[in-house]
């Protein structure tokens, strides 16, 4: 089969398995895809990138896939299961490019997996994109997002830093695994970048994280206290640990990021001055119910573990 006729019919694919998982009788899974990509968002209107997730990496809570349930309520024979698998496996991440001689190769910033395609492509800059890979080659079926060199040390802090938080709340993963099953991340990065770019733009001297670790032994007492109170937000929660974000009261901005997992509670800013200000917020509702260990400020490399 030509390239060209391999993007047709994937396209054809990805178009169907949409239009399916929008049929009424489909829309409990839309529900729940919205709820799920939108969790620990600042608004409902960052959708950006959601028809495309919902496709390719959207996971019922059984741990099924679009394609799957397609295949199962369509008795899909082999080559239409070939094509959707296809769809089920594609990766979405960030991109370097770098042309060799008369082929493009590009490099994933986050797993270091090279990959070449057919697409040709001016080297420089950050590309967003999907990669299928179908008959053993690699392909593209959208226009890539392209970001400015400016936004690369931005996107990769960004998506280290949930990383490593995922990994400190539940159990260590590959990064590769973390991209393919949290690629909302990287949409809520571009969300980020493409209305709120200055704000967000880091330096490296600058990324710093100031955190202020306390101890407690009545952690569901403190949770409690937390959900009920209205300058908290609960971003996420799982049997493993929850995160909260405290909000500005005047301006609605994100002030500090608190972790809550193994009798520990976690405050994180970008500030000194905003973890003082955390500080004082958690210690007026929390009391006495927990015990400062200690301050720190890490840089990057902590961060990630070097």
């Amino acid at each position: 089969m030509e390239t060209i006729d391999k993007k047709e019919v994937l396209q054809d694919t990805v178009d169907k398995l949409l239009f399916w998982a929008l049929e009424e009788n489909n829309m409990h899974l839309v529900k729940d895809a919205t709820e799920l990509f939108l969790k620990g968002a600042d608004s409902d209107q960052e959708m950006i990138g959601f028809n495309d997730w919902f496709v390719h990496d959207y996971r019922t809570s059984d741990g099924n896939s679009l394609s799957a349930l397609y295949i199962e309520a369509n008795n899909s024979l082999d080559e239409e299961k070939e094509l959707l698998l296809a769809v089920e496996k594609s990766v979405y991440s960030a991109f370097d490019r770098m042309p060799i001689k008369d082929k493009m190769v590009i490099k994933d910033l986050f797993t270091k997996v090279d990959y070449q395609v057919e697409n040709n492509f001016t080297a420089g800059g950050v590309m967003l994109a999907r990669i299928y890979k179908l008959d053993g080659k690699h392909l593209l079926l959208d226009l890539p997002e392209f970001l400015t060199d400016e936004y690369k040390t931005t996107l990769i802090k960004g998506m280290l830093e949930k990383y490593n938080e995922y990994c400190r709340l539940f159990a260590p993963i590959q990064m590769d695994v973390f991209v393919k099953k949290h690629s909302q991340v990287l949409y809520r990065f571009l969300n980020i970048i493409e209305n709120t770019a200055t704000e967000y733009a880091l330096v490296d001297e600058d990324f710093t994280v100031h955190q202020s670790t306390y101890v407690t032994k009545k952690m569901d007492q403190v949770f409690e206290l937390m959900k009920n109170d209205e300058n908290f937000t609960l971003a996420l929660e799982d049997a493993a640990g929850s995160v909260f974000k405290l909000v500005s009261p005047e301006h609605g901005d994100v002030i500090a990021e608190i972790v809550l997992a193994d009798d520990r509670l976690e405050i994180e800013c970008t500030t000194a001055e905003a973890l003082e200000y955390s500080k004082e917020a958690i210690e007026d509702i929390l009391k006495e119910k927990m015990t400062h260990l200690r301050d720190e400020v890490l840089n990057i490399d902590d961060l990630i573990g070097q």
